[in-house]
């Protein structure tokens, strides 16, 4: 079913004004991410992501490349497996919340018991600068994720820390398919009748 798969952002009600919380650089050799697991005995694919974002130095346009890793069981980075750009955002000086819908993202099934990871740099035009605005709420994990750490990313190491980036991300969750005592019992009569 469609699900929250975290969220620091009060659903969408948090503060987005840069003057009034803390902000921080997504050059593409840095960014801000988050790293979760996915609990065992279930899979997810993800559908979009709502982020904070201002621009420095006056409104601008520019785009959002948001990349998925596969983690270790410590969110070390230990893979990329996919990524998608998002182009032409229009992002104001005062803040504000940005919504991605993944149109590539959404292809890639994550499997239960691995631990994944959300990063999210940026490139610009017209001279701004988008940073990230960091969050001022606790993060709340979804139903079967387990919620890693807040993630830098420097010159393409990632490290734990608390730079809490406002966002949500959401996605569809399925359960794997384990067959019932009934279901394994119709599969037993069956067998005996070969």
């Amino acid at each position: 079913s469609a699900a929250v798969i975290f969220d620091n952002t009060l659903n969408g009600t948090g503060s987005v004004d840069p003057d009034q919380t803390a902000t921080f650089a997504l050059k593409e050799s840095k960014g801000r991410g988050f790293a979760f697991d996915v609990d065992q005995g279930f899979s997810l694919t993800l559908s979009s992501l709502k982020v904070g974002l201002y621009a420095k130095n006056g409104n601008a346009t520019g785009s959002i490349e948001v990349v998925l890793y596969e983690l270790d069981s410590s969110f070390a980075q230990v893979q990329s497996l996919g990524s998608e750009t998002f182009s032409n955002l229009s992002v104001l000086e005062n803040g504000s919340f940005i919504d991605l819908t993944f149109d590539q993202l959404d292809d890639l099934t994550l499997q239960g018991g691995t631990a994944y990871g959300i990063k999210i740099t940026n490139s610009t035009s017209d001279g701004g600068d988008i940073r990230g605005i960091q969050s001022t709420s606790n993060m709340v994990a979804g139903t079967k994720v387990t919620w890693g750490s807040y993630v830098r990313a420097n010159d393409g190491e990632w490290h734990l820390n608390n730079a809490a980036q406002l966002g949500q991300l959401n996605g569809t969750m399925a359960a794997s398919v384990v067959p019932g005592p009934a279901a394994a019992m119709t599969l037993l009569v069956g067998v005996g009748g070969l």
